[in-house]
């Protein structure tokens, strides 16, 4: 062998020798790979935990002081002395990170904002995932936020991510159970995360592509193109989800929703099941489809007599025409369904809607009952027992037809119920405030505080219910709903019932001072129904109410905890929040009320 052979061969074995040593930033970038997906969800778990652990505490809390009600009634104004202010200091701190937290906002645009806590959590999350992301990116070389890294570590968090965000559009799902939180509220949640996602998407594929795509990784591969088809249905899906777009196209909405989706569900596992990573995605399925199943048996459960011919017709509902503004829905389900007050259902009305499976949400204005507790007589000739009704103020679209249908029967398939609407059973007091239609939401929260108040003692000792409305036409319904619930109303709850014409503000402006009020008068013994007038603690006045005013006395007047509940268009919800945002850390301390809000804005079942 020659001198030249030799040292080719020398040279050969060492380049093989070179090659077949291990590289050993792949050992950590693989490392990296396979832990930092789990540990943001180990974050995310605890988290979850945390909000949890809070929710119970205050349930805890509330059933306390609801078997404190049974007790002697103490004023918590009148104690003194150090112990009260350690005693209620915590309750000062809770109610001053209330105030901060969810009643300052943040405008974005001209009709929407957020609150301090979105905020807050959109900044957390976007900062864990983007952290886990980046972290530890420098490789043995020194070559700092090396794309082998963050590359794939980002594609892995961003897949194991897909699960949460399903979790968080689902009408049934655990977090809501084990936190409280209505799945409409979580929705903002659900929209946040599947963004900050996409973004990470994207992270991992500028990752790849400036790593190049080449070999066993060009777009060629099945696999990546999946991943592309994946990235690029979410991108869509989250430019067609922004808020004009699906307030004023809902039904493109709905349909791309579902397509876009799918896409990148199934884009995404193929690609990531390549890498043995299809397990963390697979869960989404599970998800969507417990969510499917549950809803269908609900379908088929509270709504079966459509199913026998002979039994249909009890379950069709009923349209009533209270005004030319407003519409009444009623109809019965078997006596196994229950809901709480201030939850809401999901209708669907094969016979009017465009598309014959579209389901629409609307709050049961009515309160479940016992069946105990019903009239005898009226159960006995009804062969489906419980009475749900809707309010529904008449607009464009579905209740435009409703309307057009009236005195008719018409069929409905009922889904629900839905949402975690405020407890009312540890309150000292509460002021409910509806607009138009809200009142769908507030009247069943009074309902239900006068049904427990004739049944046990409650802790409650003070409701305060306002009502704005247009049309004085709009309110000859509810001496019907009222008579019978203010009857025997124990003497330690006082109820205040104040409602509010504020379109009869127009016609006594244009009198002159001299005759105005005979006007006031006039429109008043005409138009209000008597009934509804000589009701103890109901009073009708024609005349815009000071929200600000209301919600300042509530607040002075209330001895312990107030709840504040508010139902109505975006202006009276907003005035409301403005009122309640200041913190007020020493008055609680001193004894004032602790105050909880609930917005139940238009449209969030």
């Amino acid at each position: 062998m020659s001198f030249s052979s030799a040292t080719t061969a020398a040279v050969a074995a060492a380049s093989s020798t070179v090659t077949k040593r291990p590289d050993p930033d792949r050992t950590r970038r693989v490392a990296h790979a396979l832990t930092y997906f789990k540990e943001v969800w180990y974050f995310m778990a605890c988290f979850i935990a945390l909000v949890a652990l809070g929710n119970w505490i205050g349930v805890a809390y509330v059933n306390y002081r609801e078997r404190q009600s049974r007790g002697p009634s103490i004023d918590v104004r009148n104690r003194r002395g150090s112990f009260a202010y350690v005693r209620r200091f915590p309750l000062a701190v809770i109610d001053t990170l209330r105030a901060l937290a969810f009643r300052w906002t943040i405008p974005l645009g001209k009709q929407y904002q957020i609150n301090v806590m979105d905020v807050l959590a959109s900044t957390a999350y976007i900062s864990v995932i983007f952290t886990w992301s980046l972290i530890n990116s420098t490789s043995l070389r020194g070559v700092k936020y090396d794309p082998r890294y963050w590359g794939n570590v980002a594609g892995n968090i961003a897949a194991s991510q897909l699960p949460l965000i399903a979790a968080l559009g689902m009408k049934n799902n655990i977090i809501s159970f084990l936190t409280g939180i209505s799945f409409d509220k979580l929705t903002y949640l659900h929209r946040m995360t599947a963004r900050s996602v996409c973004a990470l998407i994207w992270l991992h594929a500028g990752g790849r592509i400036k790593l190049g795509l080449h070999g066993d990784q060009s777009l060629s591969e099945p696999y990546m193109q999946s991943a592309i088809m994946a990235a690029v249905a979410l991108t869509i899906l989250s430019v067609v989800a922004i808020r004009p777009v699906r307030e004023r196209h809902y039904e493109i909405f709905l349909v791309s929703h579902f397509v876009f989706v799918l896409m990148s569900l199934l884009g995404a596992y193929f690609h990531a099941n390549a890498f043995e990573l299809g397990r963390v995605i697979w869960p989404v399925f599970i998800f969507w489809g417990l969510d499917r199943v549950i809803r269908v048996l609900r379908v088929l459960v509270y709504n079966y007599g459509y199913f026998f011919p002979k039994r249909s017709e009890p379950f069709k509902a009923r349209i009533d025409v209270v005004s030319p503004n407003l519409i009444r829905m009623r109809l019965y389900r078997p006596n196994f369904l229950h809901w709480r007050a201030g939850q809401c259902v999901y209708l669907t009305l094969p016979e009017v809607s465009k598309f014959p499976l579209e389901a629409h949400p609307f709050t049961i204005s009515t309160i479940d009952v016992p069946r105990a507790q019903r009239d005898a007589e009226k159960a006995d000739s009804q062969p489906l027992e419980k009475e749900l009704v809707f309010l529904l103020r008449v607009r464009d679209g579905i209740t435009g037809r409703l309307f057009n249908v009236a005195d008719a029967p018409v069929t409905v398939f009922m889904d629900g119920p839905y949402g975690s609407p405020p407890v009312l059973k540890g309150t000292d007091s509460a002021l409910l405030i509806a607009g138009g239609s809200g009142i769908s939401f507030t009247l069943p929260l009074l309902l239900d505080l006068l049904h427990r108040a004739k049944t046990k003692k409650v802790l409650c000792k003070r409701v305060t219910f306002i009502w704005a409305v247009r049309e004085v036409d709009d309110t000859n319904w509810m001496a019907g709903v009222l008579a019978p619930a203010l009857k025997n109303i124990p003497d330690s709850l006082e109820v205040d019932i104040q409602i509010y014409v504020t379109n009869a503000i127009a016609e006594l402006d244009e009198l002159s001072s001299e005759e105005s009020g005979n006007e006031e008068k006039r429109i008043g013994n005409d138009n209000v129904h008597q009934s509804l007038i000589n009701l103890s603690g109901v009073t009708v006045q024609y005349i815009r109410p000071s929200i600000e005013h209301i919600v300042l006395t509530a607040v002075h007047d209330g001895s312990d905890a107030l709840s504040v509940n508010v139902c109505g268009v975006t202006g009276l919800t907003r005035v409301v929040q403005r009122t309640l945002r200041a913190p007020r850390f020493m008055d609680v301390l001193r004894g004032g009320a602790t105050v909880t809000l609930h917005v139940e804005a238009f449209g969030n079942c």
